[in-house]
């Protein structure tokens, strides 16, 4: 059986722990999915969107979502719908 998880690196916990943790995970003896998606802080900046318009889809694809708080101190206010 092979887990789907979506990686999130966020602003609270960057990419440099999602990196760590991810490696960390690739060691246990499951088969893991990765997908990373870029919800975060810069893409608000760029977009003025807090996700993606197909967030909904793309999160459903996965068994368990890993990230970082959306926003942290780049944003305020809650960014998930």
């Amino acid at each position: 059986m092979t887990h789907k998880t979506a990686l999130y690196p966020g602003d609270g916990i960057g990419p440099e722990v999602i990196n760590e943790a991810e490696k960390v995970l690739r060691r246990l003896p499951v088969k893991i999915d990765f997908t990373r998606i870029g919800w975060n802080a810069g893409l608000y900046k760029t977009t003025g969107r807090r996700q993606s318009q197909d967030a909904r889809p793309r999160r459903e694809k996965h068994d368990r979502p890993g990230g970082g708080r959306y926003g942290g101190q780049a944003l305020a206010g809650p960014l998930l719908p």
